[in-house]
């Protein structure tokens, strides 16, 4: 497929039990390529059930407090969670500072994985030497997140991307400067 006739990825995040409704994943069906199941605050949940009324991608993320989540307990809770739940998904959330130890990475296959990093505002040799170290990590997908909080912030994470030019890489900006930036980020 030609970059001309390349089109988004749309990722459609839950962060409440009622969004996973069948009612409610029956209306993101089509619209949506992904759902990307929060469960740092909707806890754990098997999708199998729920495939029958969202068959698109499903992506098992536990954000913890320190990347802007709501998950806070023990490295060892957290990763039995982790293992736990990644057969249940297709792709499954690493956070890059926390979850990149060799008894996830065995539960969780190359292809599947999506290694991660929410920080504070970045510049781009920052956010280019950050990538570089997750780019360690085999995945299927890196993912970078910066928060931008004025403007001008929200640039460094799209300008990465053109000047990586790579297809397993997005970035956006998070924060109220950003929000624009998850629309043109592509995946």
């Amino acid at each position: 497929m030609s970059d001309a006739t390349r089109r988004a990825t749309i990722v459609a995040t839950v962060t409440a039990p009622e969004e996973l409704a069948p009612a409610a994943l029956e209306r993101l069906a089509g619209r949506a390529d992904w759902i990307e199941v929060r469960a740092d605050r909707v806890g754990d949940v098997d999708p199998t059930p729920l495939r029958a009324h969202f068959p698109g991608t499903w992506l098992y993320t536990l954000r913890s407090r320190a990347e802007g989540g709501a998950m806070s307990a023990s490295r060892d809770a957290r990763r039995r969670r982790l293992v736990a739940m990644a057969p249940f998904y297709d792709r499954v959330d690493l956070e890059a500072d926390r979850d990149l130890g060799p008894d996830l990475l065995a539960a969780v296959e190359m292809e599947r994985r999506v290694v991660s990093w929410h920080g504070p505002a970045a510049d781009l040799a920052s956010l280019r030497a950050r990538f570089e170290h997750m780019a360690r990590t085999p995945a299927g997908l890196y993912k970078l997140v910066p928060r931008a909080d004025v403007s001008g912030e929200e640039l460094a994470p799209l300008v990465l991307l053109y000047a990586l030019d790579r297809r397993d890489v997005v970035a956006f900006a998070g924060g109220a400067a950003g929000a624009w930036t998850r629309l043109v980020a592509p995946v």
